[in-house]
């Protein structure tokens, strides 16, 4: 019985290792995920960033009628302004490739905690071994009652054989 112990006790530091190893991998996944998500959200505000106060002066200038500024937009001005549209562009395909990280973050993170409740359900120990008495409990409450039935029927059984043996052996009056 001594050997049985130590053996017991091994297995159970391996288990609690196993777990504690799990856990704190799916704990740095989360971690890996949550600053992804962290870096995204940041390029999606830069570049949802307002423009440079020079550009907005040019496309509202106080005073300036509609005709004015539809005539900056062609000739020399819109060559100045093809930079702002490239960059613009460019912003709205950072912010667009960012916010689709994002949103496979949150699902891989939606993910991550499935398994995390999975491994903090399967490896409660306590709960388990709570679970495990109590069916225990249930199935030695079960198994006395249905050999006190049998008992009895056994009893009961004798009584009829010993009136049918009397019954077949008495002389006939």
């Amino acid at each position: 019985m001594n050997a049985a112990a130590p053996a017991t006790s091994t297995a159970t530091t391996a288990t609690a290792t196993a777990t504690s190893d799990t856990h704190d991998a799916l704990l740095r996944r989360v971690d890996t995920h949550i600053e992804g998500l962290l870096s995204n959200l940041s390029l999606v505000l830069s570049a949802a960033a307002l423009a440079p106060p020079a550009l907005q002066q040019r496309r509202q200038r106080p005073g300036a009628p509609a005709s004015a500024a539809a005539s900056q937009t062609s000739g020399p001005a819109s060559a100045a302004q093809e930079p702002h549209k490239i960059k613009t562009a460019h912003d709205a395909l950072v912010a667009e490739a960012a916010t689709a990280n994002m949103a496979r973050a949150v699902e891989t993170l939606l993910g991550l905690t499935t398994e995390l409740k999975q491994t903090l359900i399967l490896n409660d120990f306590a709960a388990l071994n709570a679970q495990m008495l109590a069916r225990h409990q249930t199935l030695s409450n079960q198994t006395r009652i249905s050999r006190q039935t049998l008992a009895e029927m056994r009893s009961d059984l004798a009584a009829v054989e010993l009136q049918l043996f009397e019954a077949l052996h008495s002389p006939l009056a």
